[in-house]
Formats: C-alpha cells, sequence, structure tokens
C-alpha cells in the first residue's frame, strides 16, 4: 500500500499485538509516506525502545512532543528512555510533567521510580518505592512495574502483550486489518 495510514494503522496493530519488528518497519514506512504526526512518532519510538534503539526512541519522542507537548504517554515513554540513556534528573522532571498532565497514569508514576532507583540521591530510593507503590495502584497488572521494583529485568505484562486495543483489530489477520483501510 502508498497511503501512510495503512503502514500506520498496520505498525500501530503490530505494536500492540508485540511485533515491534514488524511495528518499526510499518512505522518506518509510514513516516516515509509522510505520517509524521505525534502518534505515528510515539508508537514508533516505543518500538525502538523496545528493540533496544534508545537513542531513536528519544529522537521520535522528542518529534512527538514538539507536536503534541501534553502528551503524557509519551512524556512518560521519553522519561523511560532518558532513565536508560542514563539521564536520570530529565526522566524525573519528564515523569513529573506526564503526572501534572494525568495523575492517573502509572506509567508516570512507575517511570520516575524507575529514574529515581538510577540516580540515588538523598531519599531516592524511599520515594521510588512509594512511587512503585502508586504506580501498582493505578495499575495492578503492570508486570515491568512489578520486576522494576523487586530490581528485577523488566517485560511487558504478558496478559496483555498478544492483545490490540478495542478498534484495533484484535484478533484479525494482517490481511483482514489492510482491507479495512482499502
Amino acid at each position: 500500500p502508498s497511503r501512510p495510514t495503512v503502514w500506520a494503522f498496520l505498525g500501530s496493530a503490530r505494536l500492540h499485538a508485540g511485533d515491534e519488528r514488524g511495528a518499526l518497519a510499518a512505522l518506518d514506512r509510514a513516516v516515509e509516506l509522510g505520517a509524521a504526526d505525534a502518534t505515528v512518532l510515539r508508537d514508533r519510538g516505543t518500538a525502538r525502545s523496545r528493540t533496544g534503539d534508545h537513542v531513536g526512541a528519544r529522537a521520535d519522542f522528542d518529534r512527538a512532543l514538539e507536536l503534541d507537548p501534553n502528551d503524557a504517554k509519551t512524556l512518560a515513554r521519553r522519561a523511560a528512555v532518558r532513565a536508560n540513556l542514563d539521564d536520570p534528573d530529565g526522566a524525573i522532571a519528564d515523569s513529573e510533567r506526564a503526572m501534572a498532565i494525568d495523575p492517573r497514569l502509572a506509567a508516570a508514576w512507575s517511570g520516575r521510580a524507575f529514574a529515581r532507583g538510577k540516580r540515588l540521591k538523598g531519599d531516592d530510593l524511599r520515594l521510588a518505592l512509594e512511587d512503585y507503590g502508586r504506580a501498582l495502584e493505578l495499575d495492578p497488572t503492570s508486570s515491568q512495574t512489578y520486576s522494576h521494583r523487586a530490581g528485577g529485568e523488566a517485560h511487558p505484562p504478558p496478559a496483555r502483550r498478544g492483545q490490540l486495543h478495542e478498534g484495533h483489530g484484535a484478533g484479525l489477520p494482517e490481511e483482514q486489518l489492510l482491507a479495512g483501510l482499502r
């Protein structure tokens, strides 16, 4: 397909299904064809982050935030990338901006906790544990938050990893997803 919206939709569907590499290929194509809105860039940044390209993810999140500076999800995702790039102060700032926009966004609380755990100044450890607790109150299914709180490696929640969001073609083969956009 030569329509960027088709590639953006396919990339988003693949991302939500846990196929980060397939998502990245589709989202790259969408951007090449001109679909560079904040959501496409956030999704591509997420795919890049999950495949270990934190520098590329940071660039996509930065561009997405230029287009939509008040997107709490993008801020929370950029916070995680900044923490992984050894910028815990920047990660904390992004997390706090995200929390100011959406105080119920568990990823923002978890991101600040992760960054505090990397920074370890003053009361950071105690505050990180409090933030992890708040994140788990908001999203008790987050295996990533449990893992970070325990000091382990993060993995997406297995129960949600293969599910598509309602309205994104959950359970449909790729051909059917694309057929609805032609």
